[in-house]
């Protein structure tokens, strides 16, 4: 676990990430790309005590998710054949093999990502590279 400021990551009660610091607000990293913009963090952990630290430009890549039943994501073509070099070749998505995620999920909504620039999904956001 990564620590800032001397406090463990998971002590972090709200963190606000700014590219661009003359915007005055924080960045919608979700729902946007930045290139080489300037980095600034600040966090306050579960006491109230806050950090800022800054860093050099940084590329940030928004992560698009969608949420549907398996026959939701077939029909929108996100459960599909994948091939080399997603690491699980064959029918499902970019890292699960379909019998994975419908034995996982059966026929309830669950969520699917995949990086702004790609067209490759993912059950697990952690997984995109």
């Amino acid at each position: 676990m990564r620590a800032f400021n001397g406090r463990a990551a998971k002590s972090f009660q709200h963190t606000h990430i700014y590219l661009n610091r003359a915007a005055s607000r924080p960045a919608p990293i979700a729902s946007a790309s930045s290139q080489n913009q300037p980095v600034e963090v600040t966090a306050a952990d579960v006491l109230g005590a806050t950090a800022t630290v800054s860093g050099p430009p940084a590329t940030v890549a928004a992560r698009v998710a969608a949420r549907g039943t398996w026959l939701d994501h077939l029909r929108e073509g996100r459960l599909r054949t994948y091939a080399s070099p997603c690491p699980s070749i064959g029918f499902g998505t970019c890292d699960a093999a379909f019998a994975a995620i419908h034995g996982a999920h059966g026929f309830a909504d669950f969520e699917l990502f995949r990086a702004a620039a790609s067209e490759d999904w993912f059950v697990d956001p952690g997984n995109i590279p």
